[in-house]
């Protein structure tokens, strides 16, 4: 499911997250096979778009920026996802 926030000034935004399969060659060379999750935000009327029609298990496919955002003090740990600029809905819900 979408997270939706609104703004006070009414400044709408979406995040969901997009479950890729990721494959690589672990430190033995076996070969590793998992899913990934990945942070994806959107706003304006791509996250009016994403309120009102994705659902959790869709596919979709995304594009966009990937951003970082910096750690505030050296407890946290800096911030990735992928700011989206465009959104097409490949099909249904599994």
């Amino acid at each position: 499911m979408p997270t939706i926030q609104i703004t006070e000034s009414g400044f709408k935004t979406a995040m969901i997250f997009v479950t890729t399969s990721n494959t690589f060659l672990n430190e033995d060379g076996n070969k590793v096979t998992g899913p990934m999750n990945h942070q994806c935000k959107a706003s304006g009327k791509l996250a009016d778009i994403i309120e009102k029609y994705l659902v959790e298990g869709m596919e979709v496919a995304v594009e966009g920026s990937l951003i970082q955002v910096a750690a505030e003090n050296s407890k946290q740990s800096a911030e990735s996802y992928i700011q989206i600029s465009d959104l097409l809905m490949l099909g249904k819900r599994k």
